[in-house]
């Protein structure tokens, strides 16, 4: 169960990585009703039955929603094409090939920050990250992860090189580059990076549900600024099946226990972090949190069970401090049909029954 904790867990470190490279992709807030109490079923394994030489493709849709305390609402969102293809599949495990491309922003941005943005997307298209996984579909790893830090540290090298950046002072900018260094130095660090949307794609693959009992863990989330680790509550549950279409819904569920942990500064630094606006130079200091906010994590499955492929999948991330303000961040993957995408950053067709 371990192992199950560190494959589906969206780690901390890496929001946090993501945010010193401004936060970039960002999904459809939309959320569905909680089902009824589903019905007792028999065992299932959700195991992987791909090929190889098969592929597919999905739209990534996400959304940070910025909620001040007495203030309204900031929104920004982007969308993206994933190319997954499978180059190797045995025995052994499966390799998979993930491409980002066709990105596009959505929502009002100062025209500045538009053009950083968009930059920062471009330089991110056609990333080809290796995902080297076992036979049950647990992520062992990038295998090209050397590739991938090469670019990572040319692409913060350039934000760094951007004209807000250049106008802080040179203390500022000698911090920066040292923490960015020391964030793209490992190949954990880089795996981290480069696997976000990934890990939560792939965490229900493998689960075995007994009798539809969830699967439950007890995990840690590890503090990036130091500090004891945050207790983690999680649990898988086998929501619906419909034999007909063998399609399942499976619903994922996380919350972490701030108030259990380390509620020292390092905690405060870390949510601090979390918080930042689009287009804050990191680095810069702010209030500290007075308490611990909460922090939970949700998401939904739709899962082709004669393949194992997810279909749909929609998650929510929500950080609610003590004095009333939240920062809420939604991913959705689903899969699309190529030759029905107009054109790049078009919205993909209208959702049907079977789509859901």
């Amino acid at each position: 169960m371990a192992n199950r904790a560190l494959k589906g867990f969206l780690n901390l470190r890496w929001a946090l990585v993501s945010q010193v490279l401004l936060g970039i992709l960002v999904g459809d807030a939309s959320a569905q009703q909680a089902p009824s109490a589903p019905a007792r079923q028999p065992d299932l394994l959700i195991a992987p039955r791909w090929t190889k030489g098969e592929s597919r493709v999905y739209e990534q849709l996400k959304v940070r929603r910025q909620i001040p305390r007495g203030e309204a609402a900031t929104q920004a969102s982007s969308r993206a094409r994933i190319d997954i293809n499978v180059l190797e599949a045995g025995k052994n495990g499966y390799l998979l090939s993930w491409v980002l491309s066709e990105s596009t922003l959505e929502g009002s941005r100062p025209p500045a920050q538009e053009a950083e943005l968009a930059g920062i997307l471009k330089a991110m298209e056609g990333w080809n990250i290796l995902l080297d996984l076992d036979h049950a579909g647990n992520l062992r790893g990038v295998r090209n992860w050397k590739e991938l830090k090469t670019r990572a540290e040319s692409l913060s090298n350039s934000i760094l090189q951007g004209q807000k950046y250049q106008g802080l002072t040179p203390e500022v900018q000698t911090r920066l580059r040292s923490q960015l260094k020391a964030r793209l130095e490992s190949k954990g660090q880089i795996e981290e990076l480069c696997t976000s949307e990934a890990r939560i794609f792939l965490a229900p693959i493998g689960l075995n549900f007994k009798a539809s009992q969830p699967v439950q863990y007890e995990a840690t989330l590890p503090n990036p600024r130091g500090g004891k680790p945050f207790p983690v509550h999680a649990q898988f549950e086998l929501t619906t099946i419909d034999p007909a279409s063998a399609r399942a819904i499976v619903d994922w569920k996380q919350f972490v226990d701030s108030a259990g942990g380390d509620k020292s500064q390092s905690l405060g630094d870390s949510i601090k972090q979390l918080g930042k606006n689009f287009g804050r130079p990191p680095g810069l200091e702010q209030p500290q949190q007075a308490k611990p906010p909460t922090i939970r994590y949700e998401c939904r499955y739709l899962i082709d069970l004669r393949t194992g492929w997810v279909n749909d999948l929609k998650h929510l991330q929500v950080i609610r401090a003590q004095d009333g303000s939240a920062t809420e961040e939604s991913l959705r993957i689903r899969r699309i049909d190529p030759n029905a995408r107009q054109s790049p950053g078009t919205r993909s067709k209208k959702e049907t029954p079977k789509d859901r």
